[in-house]
């Protein structure tokens, strides 16, 4: 195989549609279509990436710490927290073998197209660690996205509540609630979906709403916890 030029934009579908190119050529050099020297052209995405560094650690304690919150947000901080540190590793490493590949630093028998493909070299050995590392970097790119939507979508409940309280027990108006809108990436694929998640969903119901004592809500210390 030669010609292994340019980049791709997706990492993940190049990728794969790398391995299903291959695949298919394999086919047709088994049922006599095309000769068995006949060449494959790729252009896989070797592009480094840079790791992300978004503000989870103040992110976390402004959560844990400062807001009185029950539900999914303190589990849905803690999971975008991970998955950050994991998506850093598996870029972090992803970078490593590209830099190794560009030095030609390979394996003895084995060659680019071995370790990027992931295909049988020196009739026993297989190295599958940079198709780990995409499968990796989209799995845990999928998590950060899942989970600080979520994560939006549990604060903006939490000032929504906490608006109509302050709106019933002060005078004014109450300070502004953000929110997002994420519908046109939805629309466009790039949100996952909830039921990739389901295990992680059905932990969480919806608490039924508490009725305080008349003496409870005259107190002003409980008017916004």
């Amino acid at each position: 195989m030669s010609g292994f030029v340019g980049a791709s934009p997706d990492l993940k579908d190049s990728y794969d549609e790398d391995q299903r190119r291959v695949q298919t050529h394999k086919e047709k050099i088994l049922s006599g279509e095309i000769e068995a020297e006949t060449p494959l052209e790729l252009s896989p995405n070797l592009l480094f990436f840079q790791e992300i560094s978004p503000p989870v650690v103040p992110l976390q304690e402004i959560v844990l710490s400062r807001l009185l919150i029950v539900g999914r947000a303190i589990p849905a901080v803690t999971a975008l927290a991970n998955a950050v540190t994991h998506l850093n590793g598996a870029i972090s490493r992803r970078n490593e073998l590209i830099r190794a590949f560009k030095d030609k630093k390979f394996p003895e028998g084995a060659t680019f197209e071995h370790m990027y493909l992931g295909l049988r070299y020196d009739g026993r050995h297989t190295n599958q660690e940079y198709e780990g590392t995409v499968k990796a970097i989209s799995l845990y790119t999928d998590d950060v996205i899942f989970f600080c939507i979520k994560l939006c979508d549990d604060l903006r409940d939490h000032g929504e509540a906490l608006s109509k309280r302050y709106r019933s027990r002060l005078r004014g108006d109450p300070p502004r609630i953000s929110t997002l809108n994420f519908e046109n990436p939805r629309q466009e694929g790039w949100i996952p979906k909830d039921e990739d998640y389901e295990k992680w969903l059905s932990g969480f119901a919806t608490a039924p709403r508490q009725e305080h004592k008349r003496w409870h809500r005259l107190n002003p210390r409980n008017w916004f916890t």
